[in-house]
């Protein structure tokens, strides 16, 4: 699988009109090693987080995210009903 592949995916499941809510990303950050980021919204350009680290919103450039990536995400959803 390629980092392409999993760019492809982030896009889908982080456009708001397909997965519909913030998700929790899970990525391989540089001198931290495995991490959880809550990522808002994604855009073309940029990606708008929660670092539970810093607890403050913030926005990265989406490659980055995209090259940290693990590729998992988790999402929860109320059931219908």
């Amino acid at each position: 699988m390629t980092r392409e592949l999993h760019s492809s995916h982030l896009a889908r499941m982080a456009d708001p009109g397909r997965l519909g809510c913030p998700f929790v990303a899970f990525v391989n950050r540089p001198g931290l090693g495995g991490h959880a980021l809550l990522v808002l919204k994604a855009e073309a350009a940029q990606v708008w987080v929660v670092d539970p680290l810093s607890g403050a919103p913030d926005t990265l450039p989406r490659g980055e995210l995209v090259a940290e990536w693990d590729p998992v995400i988790v999402w929860v959803e109320r059931p219908e009903g």
